[in-house]
């Protein structure tokens, strides 16, 4: 993978913004920070301001009710509050978000539509035939997909009329099944359902939490965690691997030198190289650079979550940078990585 070299900028440039802000995922979400364009960021979280009296007041209750969701102004560098929520899904200008939970009667009140036009709606819990979908922000029902699949089989539903992944058999699924069956990903292609089959292995161990999308490629981004051969860690002496997937099938395999981070965690694309969660956790966790020849640390920290504009130029981290100090904020942090601009 090649950068353009005028586009390069050293690890020390890069222009850092401290928010204010710290985000939190709910359980079971994989995402909570989202460019609406390149210049608005939709995240679910606390003021830290706010969170502070909180914690300082000793009130759970209190700290729960200052999650909100915000839009970041990147230009005005300040947030608007747009809604209470608990968890957030944002996609093409589509955002879903719920504001309460009945668990007696196994329901969820969500609203969602087009920004800044949701409708409230209550719906059942996610039931054992449906997957939700972080590329649409919406539920679908696995035996209609197209082609229909398996409750046995790890799915991902990918964007509005890209199909979807099949990552391989899940946890328990009975191996007679798959008896000779080739142990690669699918790619079921959106208009038609064909299957393409993908040179990932089964062994490569990729997750549906290891799938993102990649609005400045427009590709899909997949994390292996294994290499593939067997082997239970990652052999040092191996590079680090990471694929870019396109709708079409087409795929591009980056290698990124295993050191100094040791592991790729949350890698996305920007205009000047691949940044990067990675580091051994006690010594050098952080985030860090791979720009098509060396890789460099931008901040220390351990990174929960990284979101990266559509034109590349600016990636919005969560990194809890006290992360060895118990209960330290997951601090909403944005990384300027092109000359010039906001």
């Amino acid at each position: 993978m090649l950068f353009a070299v005028s586009a390069y900028v050293h690890a020390t440039d890069a222009r850092i913004t401290d928010t204010g802000y710290e985000i939190e995922r709910s359980a079971g979400a994989t995402q909570s920070v989202y460019w609406v364009d390149n210049h608005r960021l939709l995240f679910i979280g606390y003021r830290t301001a706010d969170l502070d009296a909180a914690i300082a007041a000793e009130d759970s209750s209190k700290r729960n009710r200052q999650r909100r969701i915000f839009i970041w102004d990147v230009r005005r560098k300040t947030a608007e509050e747009y809604a209470k929520a608990d968890a957030v899904c944002y996609s093409d200008g589509w955002v879903s978000y719920r504001i309460a939970v009945d668990r007696s009667a196994a329901m969820e009140t969500v609203k969602e539509g087009v920004l800044g036009s949701e409708q409230e709606t209550k719906k059942p819990f996610l039931s054992m035939g449906e997957v939700r979908s972080n590329f649409t922000c919406r539920r679908h029902t696995i035996e209609r997909l197209v082609p229909p699949a398996s409750r046995q089989r790890r799915i991902v539903v990918l964007r509005e009329g890209d199909g979807y992944l099949d990552l391989g058999p899940s946890l328990g699924a009975d191996p007679k099944k798959v008896e000779g069956e080739p142990r690669t990903v699918r790619l079921f292609e959106g208009k038609t359902g064909q299957p393409i089959q993908l040179p990932i292995r089964w062994e490569e161990d990729v997750a549906q939490y290891d799938v993102s999308y990649s609005a400045y490629r427009r590709a899909y981004v997949l994390r292996p965690k294994r290499p593939g051969d067997g082997s239970r860690q990652w052999p040092a002496n191996l590079a680090l691997r990471v694929y870019l997937l396109w709708s079409d099938g087409r795929l591009e395999k980056i290698s990124v030198p295993y050191r100094p981070a040791g592991y790729l965690d949350k890698p996305h694309p920007t205009v000047i190289g691949w940044i990067f969660g990675g580091g051994n956790f006690y010594k050098t966790a952080g985030l860090y650079l791979f720009n098509g020849t060396t890789v460099s640390k931008l901040d220390e920290g351990l990174v929960n979550e990284i979101s990266v504009s559509p034109d590349g130029c600016a990636a919005a981290v969560g990194i809890q940078n006290k992360h060895l100090e118990m209960g330290t904020p997951v601090n909403l942090r944005l990384f300027r990585l092109c000359p010039g601009g906001d």
